[in-house]
């Protein structure tokens, strides 16, 4: 037997709707499990032969038994979190509820036995998160011949059970599974998914399917938020990972707004090569010079030995003989990129002929 457990993604807010569905679902099934059991529940059931508009969602708060409840708030828990907290709390309900609504025409369309349960709208769940956190990892509580656990990549965890669900619909056989019902959630899930990125209105991440085709090397798993790291230490991960996924999706002003956060509570923070570049470059756009010197000068002590290093002294060369009135740093700094630039470039020109201006008697080395 093979649960997941956790995933080694770190909530950024309460995800409160999917606690919310949690509790409406138990609260549900305390209510109703006799009378369902009873057949007095039998207008609220998804009858597939003769179904009513309401049905489509309310089979989705309805559960036959205990273990049927708790497998899927199992999942729900798993993976909602992280769903509800991308998605937002309105944006979360809007999609658990189509996906509710798609996986019950999905079992219509295919089988003639009622159904309820929330597993269909639970596989949109898990197909959403394929796309939008492929590169994360899942922790899977194993019991076979002993007790364990593992870390899978959630793309291949996802997979694998789209694939087992797949497997079963195509089997000819009376099931008390609604797997057309799961196969509908999923595909619902894959396909909003693609479109919120498409469309831009998720934002990008190094996390999701996308990034898989832009940087085919697998990234570190993210920090878990477990008890080795403090309020402070998360914070810090946690402002990280915003910033950089902004950049990701070209949201430049926030880009800005969330790395200047980030070094107000931990100044030793550095970006990645690209993204520090990124941001300096975005503070020199927009006139904030002091910032812009003061990410460049990061880059270089960070990354002495980059192919970019002549072109950031360059630039910040300027930047201190422009605007900030420091010519002795800007004279050290152009000297240092008048030999790292191609001596036939409009750089290195621009450069010689800078250096030239602000040097004592106009003359450059």
């Amino acid at each position: 037997m093979l649960l997941p457990i956790r995933t080694n993604m770190p909530l950024r807010s309460t995800p409160v709707v999917n606690y919310l569905l949690l509790v409406v679902n138990i609260a549900v099934f305390l209510v109703t499990r006799h009378g369902l059991a009873a057949g007095r529940l039998d207008n609220y059931v998804l009858q597939a032969s003769y179904p009513q508009l309401h049905q489509f969602l309310t089979h989705a708060f309805l559960h036959a038994n205990f273990a049927h409840l708790a497998g899927n708030m199992l999942f729900l828990y798993i993976f909602g979190n992280n769903i509800n907290d991308r998605l937002g709390n309105v944006g979360y309900l809007a999609f658990y509820l189509a996906a509710a609504f798609f996986a019950g025409l999905g079992h219509v369309y295919m089988e003639q036995s009622p159904a309820v349960g929330a597993s269909g709208a639970i596989a949109a769940v898990t197909g959403i998160y394929l796309i939008l956190l492929a590169r994360t990892e899942i922790t899977l509580f194993f019991w076979f011949f002993f007790l364990g656990t593992f870390e899978l990549s959630a793309l291949i965890w996802i997979l694998l059970s789209f694939g087992k669900n797949l497997f079963n619909s195509l089997q000819p056989g009376d099931f008390q599974i609604a797997y057309s019902a799961h196969i509908a959630g999923y595909l619902f899930g894959f396909g909003i998914g693609l479109v919120l990125l498409f469309i831009g209105l998720v934002r990008r991440s190094r996390y999701d399917l996308f990034s898989f085709f832009i940087s085919p090397s697998r990234p570190l798993p993210v920090p878990s938020s477990g008890p080795d790291f403090t309020d402070s230490q998360r914070q810090v991960l946690s402002l990280r990972q915003q910033t950089l996924d902004s950049l990701a999706a070209h949201d430049m002003d926030r880009s800005v707004e969330l790395y200047n956060q980030l070094r107000r509570n931990d100044s030793s923070q550095v970006l990645p090569m690209q993204a520090q570049l990124d941001l300096a470059n975005q503070f020199m756009a927009q006139g904030n010079y002091q910032q812009a010197a003061e990410a460049y000068e990061l880059f270089l002590k960070t990354y002495p030995t980059s192919s970019q290093t002549a072109q950031v002294q360059l630039m910040l060369g300027l930047i201190c003989t422009r605007y900030l009135d420091q010519p002795g740093r800007a004279r050290a700094l152009l000297s240092q990129a008048l030999d790292g630039l191609p001596e036939d470039s409009s750089a290195h020109q621009m450069c010689r002929a800078e250096l030239a201006r602000i040097s004592p008697g106009g003359a450059s080395p």
